[in-house]
C-alpha cells in the first residue's frame, strides 16, 4: 500500500520542490534514513548533534533546499532534477561555509571544480543497498524509492533492448507534426518546432501555434509530446506560463484550474515547472496500444482537440 501511495504521488508531485519536500519529510520521519542521506553527501562527518534540519532556508539572495546545523556548523544540500541554474560559489559565499559542506545532487552527470556533485541514481542505489531491517521503515524507504525512480526517470537497464521499437517513436513524432498542421472550426494549428520542452531527455514532441477563431484568446504556443524515459510512456500537452508562448491559455486555465475535472481523454490538469499540463488518461493509453493505426491517429487528435477547446468552453460558461 505504501509503495502504491508513493507511485500515485509521483504522477502529480514531480517537480524539484516536490522531490525536496518529500525527501525532507522522510528525513524527519525516519532517523535512520536521515543518517544515511547525510552520510551520502558528507561521508567523513558524524552527525550526532543536529539542532536544525530546515527546508528552503533563505539568506540574502540564496535559498538552498536543505540547511543542517550540526555541532554549530552549517551544512547545505541543493537538489536539482533537470534545472541547470547552479549556485555553487554563491551558496558557499552567502553562508560562509567551505566547499566540502555544500552537498549537491542532480539528475545528470556533471563536475564542478572544488565541489562534490552526486546524482539521484547514485542515491537510489545507495538507499537500495542499505535498506533497514525494520519492516515498517523498509516499506517507507521502498515507497520513496518508487517515487524517486519515477520522478527522476531512473531506468535500471536489465532487459534486452528492442531497436525496432524506436521506429514507432519516430512514427509518433511524425504523426504529431501532421496533427499540429490543420484547420478546424474553432481553431487553426501550425507546427513551430521539434524542440523538447525544457530541453529534457527522454522526451519527444513539438511546439505548435494555436490561433483561435474568436478574437478573445490571443495566439498561443503549446507543446505536445511523449515522455518515454519511463517504462510506461506518457502522452501530454502543456501550456507554459511565458509571454509570447502559452500564457494566454495558461491564464484562462489557471483561474479555473480547481473546477476542471478529468474527462474521457485527459486527466485533471495540474501545475508543474511553470506550465499547466493535461495528460492522456490511463484508459486511453491502454486503448492506444490495442487499436489500429487509424484509431491511434483519431485518439491523439481527440485528446489534443479536447484540451485545445477547453479555454473556449471556460470563456463561454463564465
Amino acid at each position: 500500500m505504501i509503495e502504491s501511495f508513493f507511485e500515485i504521488l509521483s504522477e502529480r508531485k514531480r517537480s524539484e520542490n516536490d522531490l525536496s519536500d518529500i525527501t525532507w519529510a522522510l528525513c524527519l520521519t525516519s532517523h535512520s534514513f536521515q543518517s544515511l542521506f547525510l552520510k551520502f553527501f558528507f561521508p567523513d562527518t558524524e552527525f550526532l548533534n543536529i539542532t536544525r534540519f530546515e527546508r528552503e532556508k533563505s539568506e540574502c539572495d540564496s535559498r538552498p533546499d536543505f540547511l543542517i546545523e550540526n555541532n554549530g556548523l552549517i551544512y547545505l544540500i541543493e537538489c536539482k532534477i533537470y534545472d541547470r541554474n547552479h549556485h555553487f560559489e554563491q551558496y558557499a559565499s552567502t553562508f560562509k561555509i567551505p566547499n566540502e559542506r555544500l552537498g549537491y545532487i542532480t539528475n545528470y552527470k556533471m563536475t564542478q571544480d572544488g565541489f562534490s556533485v552526486k546524482t539521484w541514481e547514485e542515491l537510489y542505489d545507495h538507499v537500495t543497498n542499505n535498506l533497514p531491517e525494520s519492516e515498517n521503515e523498509k516499506a517507507l524507504w521502498t515507497g520513496y524509492l518508487k517515487y524517486l525512480k519515477s520522478v527522476c526517470g531512473i531506468i535500471k537497464i536489465t532487459k534486452k533492448m528492442d531497436l525496432k521499437g524506436m521506429y514507432s517513436l519516430y512514427l509518433f513524432t511524425e504523426l504529431l507534426k501532421k496533427l499540429v498542421n490543420r484547420t478546424e472550426t474553432n481553431f487553426e494549428l501550425r507546427y513551430y518546432s521539434n524542440k523538447n520542452i525544457q530541453s529534457g531527455n527522454g522526451i519527444s514532441g513539438c511546439y505548435f501555434e494555436i490561433k483561435y477563431s474568436n478574437d478573445i484568446i490571443k495566439t498561443t504556443w503549446a507543446w505536445v509530446g511523449i515522455y518515454f524515459e519511463r517504462e510506461n510512456p506518457l502522452i501530454c500537452l502543456g501550456f507554459e506560463n511565458k509571454h509570447g508562448w502559452g500564457k494566454p491559455v495558461y491564464d484562462i486555465i489557471d483561474k479555473h484550474l480547481d473546477k476542471i475535472e478529468k474527462d474521457e481523454y485527459y486527466t485533471k490538469p495540474y501545475h508543474e515547472d511553470e506550465a499547466i499540463w493535461f495528460e492522456l488518461t490511463d484508459a486511453k493509453h491502454k486503448e492506444f496500444d490495442s487499436i489500429d493505426l487509424e484509431g491511434q491517429i483519431q485518439l491523439i487528435k481527440n485528446f489534443m482537440d479536447r484540451v485545445i477547446i477547453k479555454p473556449l468552453d471556460i470563456i463561454k460558461n463564465v
